[in-house]
């Protein structure tokens, strides 16, 4: 019974102790939980721990300034010059108070007389004598000083090990109770991955002539914190896209792509391999390569079967030397996509047999030029196959840089199964190029990519082409160097799906240095009926006049009659007026785009023919100059008249996203190198 209330009363002893360390009084405040008391009793511990390092400390400089005393005397005294004069005894003892709570003292043996240094005559004997006599005190005294300085320098060790520790877990405590543990990891994985997605390689080791940095976002987050570190390396995808120089290779540079490469385990991989030595009529060898680059090439060549997407920026000598060094087992077993920026070389002919066994490839950009062999025997188009390693047949995208329309088309007989095709940069020769007799019908196409094209260069593709299955199409044009301004070919545009019988939902025009004839334009939109998307964006004094207002009233929904493009949902139009900057909607725009809104408003068409759908997206923008869409700055325009500005908001606050833009291009200070390291003439 004794012990229970012995026990009993320890418990509330302690507790009492707590609620006093923690400033609780007696007056029916809550009791703190176990967690909280816990935290309380590290905290004053540590209070404890740092008082008593703060005695010792003191104590310790105490004992050493007597040391340092002893160690002078000593010398003074057994030197040839030393003499001991003025013995002076005080009667008492050097006491030192070790812990003032138990009043424990270090007290040294002997009394020390003062010695005047500086005195020149020759001490007596007997003084002499007398001053060994200390001398031997001293030492032991001394002795005795260094044994309880070590002793005391042990225990303040001892307590700051403590220390460290008890600071070490109160860091962990605090980690551990952080809300940054929360998240659970998968939404650490999405942080990440959106964080790393602003480049499209995880490690970036762009040409040293671009001056740019080394870039390993996921290794510079690997080393914020080691929750960050073990959730980057469960993740292998942040670490398995790398785009290497390896003309800029290092001894450190190496093992971060053997870094990288390890961190990505087995999964696929996104392979940039570029060369910034380039020279069409230099050689490189494994001497010329470099040590580390040939290293980093070995490694890169070593993971090829894990290869998903690869790019080459190489020519064909290092290509030839890249064929060289794969091994017996190398593969492109996982390759889907393959893009290659300069010549094919068919030399290299261990590199083009593994393409041609590619079996999972789909995506292919060829380069514009040729050396050493021809894409395809173009003397038979009509029967010969393609001359080439690489499988167009199971391809289900391309794209042609600066490719001539006969290559193009003799490709498009053996791409049966080709989804999407971009051809990029037809220069002015291409226009002379002949229409085959007999159209190439390619079945399953659905989106044609038409970038930096010279206009009166496509009627010999759209009289060579039939598109059963098209539902985009994007045309940009290229500058102008004749003095026709007239897309006088538009026409066959329009022949193609009308004789291709297709469905097309998308149309993008961008046309800058051409003049679009709006009679061509409204009859492709004839032929479009399904179409769900138009956007036009032409240049004032290259296009007819009033070209803006006149396709608004066309597009506008009239009473009891079957609409233009009734499927239309998205419609933007931009127009380049060489200007300075407007505050309102000019006024042939004005009416005329209010009333083409309210015409195709979901309310409206909800009461009236029920084959037109609502417009849920209407973009109308003005701007000083041709510039990408990155480089505006968009300023909404008003309108002059009240009655129109409250038209326009019913529409707005009824749901459709409609707007009026002045868009002001945005001038660059200083041309910077492009992302993927390259330069400008290089592009």
């Amino acid at each position: 019974m004794s012990s229970s209330l012995e026990s009993s009363g320890a418990k509330e002893t302690y507790s009492k102790k707590v609620l006093e360390v923690i400033g609780y009084q007696h007056s029916g405040k809550k009791f703190p939980g176990p967690a909280r008391v816990l935290d309380i009793d590290i905290e004053h511990h540590k209070f404890k721990l740092n008082r008593h390092l703060a005695n010792i400390v003191a104590i310790l400089s105490e004992l050493v300034s007597i040391q340092q005393f002893l160690q002078r005397a000593r010398s003074d005294i057994s030197s040839p010059l030393g003499f001991l004069v003025n013995y002076v005894s005080t009667g008492q003892r050097n006491r030192t108070t070790l812990c003032a709570r138990c009043n424990d003292e270090f007290i040294s043996e002997i009394v020390y007389p003062s010695i005047d240094a500086t005195d020149r005559l020759q001490p007596l004997d007997s003084k002499r004598s007398q001053a060994f006599i200390y001398l031997d005190a001293e030492e032991r005294d001394l002795a005795c000083y260094e044994a309880e300085l070590a002793r005391l320098q042990r225990i303040v060790h001892k307590l700051e090990a403590e220390k460290s520790a008890l600071e070490r877990r109160i860091h962990e405590r605090r980690s551990w109770t952080s809300a940054m543990r929360k998240f659970p990891s998968e939404i650490w994985c999405l942080i990440f991955e959106e964080a790393c997605s602003s480049n499209p390689y995880t490690l970036d080791i762009p040409r040293t002539s671009s001056n740019q940095l080394v870039k390993a976002l996921p290794l510079v987050l690997s080393r914020v914190s080691s929750q960050w570190r073990d959730i980057l390396h469960e993740y292998p995808q942040l670490w398995s896209a790398l785009s290497v120089d390896i003309q800029s290779a290092t001894k450190e540079l190496d093992s971060l792509v053997q870094y990288f490469l390890r961190r990505s385990g087995t999964i696929d991989l996104k392979l940039h391999i570029d060369d910034s030595k380039e020279s069409p009529f230099g050689h490189r060898t494994e001497q010329n390569l470099g040590r580390y680059g040939l290293s980093i090439l070995h490694r890169l060549i070593e993971v090829l079967p894990r290869c998903k997407e690869l790019k080459l920026s190489i020519r064909g000598d290092v290509i030839r030397l890249v064929s060289s060094l794969m091994y017996y087992n190398a593969s492109f077993m996982s390759l889907e996509k393959l893009e290659m920026k300069y010549e094919v070389d068919m030399s290299a002919t261990r590199f083009w047999d593994l393409i041609q066994n590619a079996t999972k490839l789909r995506h292919v950009t060829i380069p514009s030029r040729e050396r050493g062999f021809r894409l395809f025997d173009i003397m038979q188009p009509d029967t010969t196959p393609p001359n080439s390693k690489i499988p167009y047949h199971q391809l289900t995208s391309i794209n042609f840089q600066s490719s001539p329309p006969s290559v193009i088309l003799h490709a498009l007989r053996y791409c049966t199964g080709l989804v999407s095709m971009r051809c990029d940069g037809w220069n002015p020769a291409f226009a002379r190029a002949s229409a085959l007799s007999t159209p190439v019908a390619v079945p399953n196409l659905r989106y044609l990519f038409l970038s930096d094209v010279y206009i009166p260069s496509l009627h010999t593709l759209f009289r060579s082409i039939i598109l059963p299955s098209i539902t985009t199409v994007t045309i940009a044009d290229f500058l102008n160097i004749g003095p026709d301004k007239d897309w006088t070919e538009m026409s066959r545009f329009g022949d193609m799906l009308e004789r291709s019988k297709a469905s097309l939902k998308n149309l993008v025009l961008r046309i800058a240095h051409w003049r679009v004839p709006l009679a061509g334009l409204l009859h492709i939109l004839q032929l479009s009926p399904e179409l769900t998307t138009l956007e036009v964006s032409v240049v004032r004094h290259n296009s007819e006049p009033n070209f803006v207002p006149n396709l608004l009233s066309r597009l506008t929904v009239q009473d009891a009659s079957v609409p233009l493009v009734a499927k239309l949902q998205r419609l933007c139009i931009r127009e380049v007026v060489p200007s300075d900057k407007w505050s309102t909607v000019p006024s042939p725009v004005a009416q005329k785009l209010v009333t083409l809104a309210e015409s195709r408003f979901a309310h409206t068409v909800s009461g009236g023919n029920n084959q037109t759908l609502p417009l849920v997206d209407l973009q109308i923008s003005f701007s000083d100059d041709w510039c990408d869409e990155a480089q505006y700055e968009d300023q909404p325009l008003s309108f002059d008249a009240y009655h129109l500005e409250e038209r326009w908001g019913v529409l707005r606050q009824g749901g459709m996203h409609c707007m009026v833009l002045w868009q002001k291009s945005i001038e660059e200070e200083d041309p910077l190198p492009s992302d993927d390291g390259t330069d400008a003439e290089d592009e």
